[in-house]
């Protein structure tokens, strides 16, 4: 019992490990019951004592060694900071911390952009590849047809809904609020820009009928206020005024770098994001804009192989011949009909997401079962885009971008003998049941509903896209339809203006996208998207306004005549002004003035009040001419007119009767050939002035010869002197003169006056003393003889002016900033053309189409019969030379 006791307690020994534990370093030792130490306790205290000492200094001196080291380390990177710091402050920050920071969001958005839509591409592509690989068993392709939109709808819900539910939706009401002033938690986080970066490129490369500019508006907001946190940029972060209006100028990024609009995103941000805009935000949001969309076609350049910047759509519609003026009444159907459709999208998305949200039954199954929803709707979008299926009627087989780009194709689908590259387009839109006239109402309407369906799955997602396509293919139905009307275009003033389809899918993307989104800028967007802005073509830089200006100008000069004013006036009918010169010589401009002032000018100077004055002095000159003829006498002095008595007015007329009053009765009109008047010249009818708005008005209407009876002043021997015979004419004819404005407009018939009839006489209220035709006559033309007095015409001192060197392009501004619509061309102050906007809007297209000729305008005078100039060089009679100066062109 012993010996075995023994061998066990050996063995036990034997197999404990020496030294490894501090019962072992005690001198511990197992007995067959409790065991005991073999070793003094306090000598294992004082060693162990010193092993704690020696660690305690080994851990000191190693911090003490690591911190020297991160010291040095941190002087290192501190260096490194204050020279980037140096640099900073030196350069970037003296241009000002805003222009920086707006710059570097455009960038970062770009780059964000860029990877987002390479990513969609290539989902894209992977699902037509696995569509086309497995042609040969029509239910494998229809399993690969629905399983990558189905994965990528599922994925993009869930890693929404684990990382950050705030990025579901479009983003813009959020953006909305934020802008108001209520903050919203997490809606700006890094977390929820993540989210909806990584659930937006997963749900719109899945093929479903959804967009992207709001959420894009949402990530260029949270990009925004993440780089306002960067210790250069913390002024902006601090200050929540300024940093507001730093997300409105966001908002403007996103949508310049959704759509690579920049005008159009400035614009957009207005409208949606801001219930007041200030002004100092235009700058903002533009450079930024403008830095993203530029940085955004740049990458496309470096990393896709485009040759050049490219719009995101890109159309080639003739600029020649645009549209006929009368399509403009198609366009206008096309915009109510789009204003309807768009008011349904949103009454019919309304009505759908109040029953969902009603229905609590239905919405307790999703919350517990979110994917049940999500894939339920995209497996039934899915099937329905089959291209064996449904699709088939629906170009299911095209991507977003494709359908777009095919809608906008510029030429007819229902033309014959299709080229190939035309053969690939229509294909997709034409199948052996039907044609376009069927498929595209299919289009829209399940473009319509659909899209209805999937913006309600909880993932970041817009409904832009959608209606742009969905407007876009009603515009083609309506263009393909005028197509067939007017196979050989619209007639209009003699030319054919052909019928562009595609012209008219760009209005009808338009129109609906902007009745959806109630926004104007949407017109702008679209031009920017479609390349529809005229770009200033290099041939534009070399054209000048000796090019195309007028050489052959209408003017007026000081010291011409009324009679050649008026021939200038009645010749150029159309012209609203006239440019005044020194003289037909030299040719110095002056000014110019107003068609109306010109006319009043020569209304002026013969109308009617200075025609009767002219009277008043003859008659005045006549009357003292007589008195030097006759001695004054007593009886002559003349009495005080009763109130009572009816003065007779002398007439200026005086009837000859002898051979012996010759020197008395011949008048001399300003140098005229001397000419007889007697009454008998009075009692013509008066022709018209030769001014069309006045008449000539005669003293004597319609008058009787004077009756020969004798006078009771003659003697037996009839040698009465020559003044009573004067005289007794005159108290003749004084009955016969009427009043100058009678009441009743009615003139008075006068009969002969003898001795022995009595006549009554109404009392006149105002004698009026004219001129007979012939009178008349002449004394027109001799003041149609006489110089022209401009000093009582409003001249305009500083007409615009140009010089022939001036480029075309700057000309286009001037006369866009001053809303002008001509402008005289001069060489050191003499004139030499003129520019009205018809000229510039011609040279413009003719530019942009590349048809662009010098002096093509003179050209076209030139081919022109002869032109008639009566008064001087530069002055045409013919109408047609003025055609390209009516009033809308050439008024002030």
């Amino acid at each position: 019992m012993n010996a075995s006791m023994g061998e066990v307690l050996t063995l036990v020994e034997d197999k404990a490990p020496k030294g490894s534990t501090k019962e072992q370093q005690l001198g511990y030792q197992h007995t067959l019951m409790y065991g005991r130490y073999t070793q003094d306790l306090s000598s294992f205290a004082k060693q162990e004592a010193k092993r704690l000492k020696a660690l305690d200094q080994k851990k000191r001196k190693d911090e003490y060694n690591r911190k020297q080291d991160f010291k040095d380390r941190s002087k290192i990177l501190r260096g490194i900071a204050n020279f980037f710091g140096f640099i900073w402050s030196k350069t970037l920050a003296r241009l000002g911390e805003d222009w920086v920071y707006l710059g570097t969001l455009g960038i970062v958005m770009a780059i964000i952009s860029f990877i987002m839509d390479w990513g969609i591409g290539i989902c894209n592509k992977a699902r037509i590849w696995l569509y086309l690989d497995l042609n040969y068993h029509i239910a494998l392709q229809y399993v690969s047809w629905i399983a990558l939109p189905i994965t990528l709808i599922l994925f993009s819900a869930g890693f929404v809904h684990i990382i950050a539910p705030q990025a579901i939706g479009s983003g813009i009401p959020e953006m909305k609020t934020i802008l108001r002033g209520v903050i919203l938690k997490d809606y700006l986080s890094f977390r929820t820009l993540f989210a909806k970066v990584v659930g937006l490129t997963a749900s719109l490369g899945s093929g479903m009928p959804l967009g992207k500019e709001g959420p894009f508006v949402h990530i260029a907001s949270m990009v925004a206020t993440l780089l306002a946190r960067l210790k250069m940029f913390e002024s902006i972060y601090l200050n929540q005024s300024r940093g507001i209006e730093m997300l409105a100028s966001a908002c403007a990024v996103g949508v310049a770098c959704c759509f690579a609009a920049p005008v159009g995103g400035v614009l957009m941000s207005i409208e949606v994001t801001a219930v007041y805009f200030a002004v100092r935000n235009y700058w903002r949001g533009f450079f930024a804009a403008a830095c993203g969309a530029t940085f955004f076609r740049l990458l496309a350049v470096w990393f896709q192989g485009h040759e050049t910047l490219k719009p995101v759509f890109k159309t080639y519609l003739g600029s020649e011949f645009p549209y006929d003026p009368l399509e403009l009444i198609v366009f206008a159907i096309i915009g109510i009909i789009s204003g309807l459709m768009g008011a349904g999208f949103v009454f019919c998305h309304r009505k759908y997401v109040l029953w969902m949200r009603g229905n609590k039954q239905l919405n307790a199954f999703l919350q517990k079962n979110r994917f049940i929803y999500p894939f339920i709707i995209s497996w039934f979008i899915a099937s329905l885009n089959f291209p064996f299926g449904f699709g088939q009627f629906i170009a299911g087989d095209l991507t977003t971008h494709d359908q777009v780009v095919t809608l906008f194709s510029n030429f007819s689908w229902t033309k014959g003998n299709f080229t190939v590259e035309e053969v690939t387009v229509v294909k997709h839109w034409m199948n052996p049941y039907t044609g376009i006239f069927i498929n595209l109402p299919l289009y829209i309407i399940a473009t319509f509903f659909l899209s209805i369906l999937a913006s309600t799955i909880p993932v970041p997602s817009g409904n832009f896209v959608p209606m742009f396509k969905m407007g876009a293919a009603m515009g083609r139905i309506f263009g393909e339809a005028m197509h067939l009307w007017f196979p050989t275009g619209v007639n209009f003033s003699g030319d054919s203006w052909p019928i562009v389809p595609g012209g008219y899918a760009v209005v009808g993307a338009a129109a609906v996208s902007g009745a959806v989104t109630r926004t104007i800028s949407i017109c702008v967007i679209v031009s920017e998207m479609t390349d529809f802005i005229p770009s200033a073509a290099e041939e534009a830089y070399n054209v000048v306004v000796k090019d195309f200006m007028v050489k052959n100008v209408k003017f007026i000069w000081y010291g011409m005549s009324y009679r050649e004013l008026k021939t200038v006036l009645r010749d150029n009918p159309t012209l609203t002004a006239f440019p005044v010169v020194e003289n037909r010589e030299n040719k110095i401009l002056l000014g110019s003035i107003d068609r109306p002032h010109l006319i009043k000018t020569i209304e002026r100077h013969i109308g009617r009040e200075r025609r009767i004055q002219a009277a008043a002095n003859w008659h005045r000159d006549n009357m003292t001419r007589l008195a030097q003829l006759k001695p004054v006498q007593q009886s002559d002095v003349p009495r005080r007119p009763s109130r009572f008595e009816v003065i007779p007015v002398p007439s200026i007329t005086i009837s000859p009767t002898t051979d012996e009053i010759d020197d008395m009765n011949r008048v001399t009109i300003h140098g005229t050939t001397p000419m007889y008047l007697s009454p008998l010249n009075l009692n013509l009818k008066p022709n018209k002035s030769i001014l069309k708005k006045t008449s000539s008005f005669s003293l004597h209407k319609y008058g009787h010869a004077p009756s020969q009876f004798r006078s009771p002043y003659q003697t037996v021997t009839g040698a009465e002197s020559n003044i009573v015979k004067a005289f007794h004419n005159i108290f003749q004819k004084s009955s016969t003169l009427k009043d100058a404005n009678p009441e009743d407009g009615s003139e008075e018939k006068s009969t002969p006056t003898t001795p022995t009839v009595k006549k009554s006489v109404q009392l006149p209220r105002e004698r009026v003393i004219d001129m007979s035709p012939e009178e008349q006559k002449a004394w027109e033309e001799d003041e149609m003889r006489k110089r022209v007095d401009f000093s009582r015409c409003p001249v305009e001192p500083s007409p615009i002016q140009l010089v022939s060197k001036t480029m075309l392009l700057k000309v286009h501004s001037l006369f866009s900033l001053l809303q002008i619509n001509r402008a005289y061309v001069t060489a050191t102050g003499r004139l030499v053309g003129v520019v009205a906007m018809r000229e510039l809007r011609t040279a413009i297209e003719q530019c942009n189409s590349g048809s662009f000729k010098p002096n093509m305008l003179e050209e076209k005078h030139s081919s022109m019969e002869d032109v008639l100039t009566p008064l001087s060089e530069g002055y045409s009679s013919r109408e047609d030379d003025l055609d390209y100066y009516d009033d809308d062109d050439i008024s002030v």
